[in-house]
């Protein structure tokens, strides 16, 4: 018995060195402090917390480790809060750091980031930069899979999004990019590209094909290429396919805009206006 007493006395104190190990490796981690003043009544704290987690989550070991850290939940509850317009664009800023990552990518999904950047784009108060980096996070988390699309579909007022990507490309340019990317990684799902037709992001794609700022002019051709798998997407992509064709015009254009453009000659090809512009 007292054998036995021993061993399990070694087995407890194995245990708890490695529980303290543990700790003491997220006390060195300094990010983990900063998780802790995540959930601080103090909004300076919460403010310095968010912009340290946004420097560092540039790292793929820093957004699986506050990912692991129950870190994710709280930022997601700052976006939800109304009190403080720069601490909610921070929020969503952190968040689309974090959605770069695949397995943070999940926690947010489970914690309903996608609800609360939904909630944030259609805030009638919503500064530019929340919107644009609302749009950047669900961009983000739109990259790989037909889960997170299907939940951004079902989450999301597409007539919002759209009207936002519409009204921006006046004047806010990143938040038209940021929205035109999503519209992208959305329409690779065939459903999801349904949803989007009928929404009216053929049209609010196709407006902006030819704007003069090239980062929207580059996201327009490659959301017109995703939905341009779609047929019902057609009519309304022959009338504007002119505008579509400028990586084919150009010895300079990059390959992966020339491979757009040629999806949609490809997906169009029935069409004799697309084959007379070709």
């Amino acid at each position: 018995e007292f054998v036995v007493l021993d061993k399990m006395s070694e087995v407890d104190a194995i245990l708890k060195n490695f529980e303290t190990a543990l700790q003491d490796d997220g006390a060195r981690n300094p990010i983990q402090a900063e998780i802790l003043n995540l959930s601080s009544p103090d909004p300076q704290k919460q403010e310095r917390a968010l912009r340290e987690i946004i420097n560092a989550t540039l790292d793929d070991n820093t957004r699986t480790f506050i990912a692991n850290r129950d870190g994710i939940a709280p930022v997601i509850s700052i976006l939800n809060s109304p009190s403080s317009p720069i601490l909610r664009t921070l929020a969503a800023h952190a968040i689309a750091n974090l959605a770069l990552d695949g397995p943070a990518r999940q926690k947010i999904v489970q914690s309903h980031g996608i609800q609360a950047l939904s909630s944030a784009l259609s805030s009638p108060n919503a500064s530019s930069t929340l919107k644009e980096r609302s749009f950047a996070a669900l961009a983000n988390l739109t990259v790989s899979e037909d889960q997170i699309r299907f939940e951004v579909i079902r989450s999301a007022s597409l007539q919002t999004l759209l009207r936002i990507i519409s009204n921006s490309s006046r004047s806010d340019l990143d938040t038209t990019r940021t929205g035109l990317m999503l519209i992208a990684n959305l329409a690779v799902t065939p459903h999801c590209c349904q949803d989007l037709i009928s929404a009216g992001a053929t049209e609010a794609s196709c407006n902006t094909a030819s704007h003069s700022d090239p980062g929207i002019k580059r996201h327009a051709l490659w959301a017109c290429a995703a939905l341009s798998g779609n047929a019902d997407s057609h009519p309304i992509m022959e009338t504007h396919i002119s505008s579509l064709l400028w990586p084919l015009q150009s010895d300079f254009s990059d390959l992966v805009d020339v491979v757009k453009s040629l999806t949609i000659v490809v997906n169009l090809s029935g069409s004799d206006r697309v084959q007379g512009n070709v």
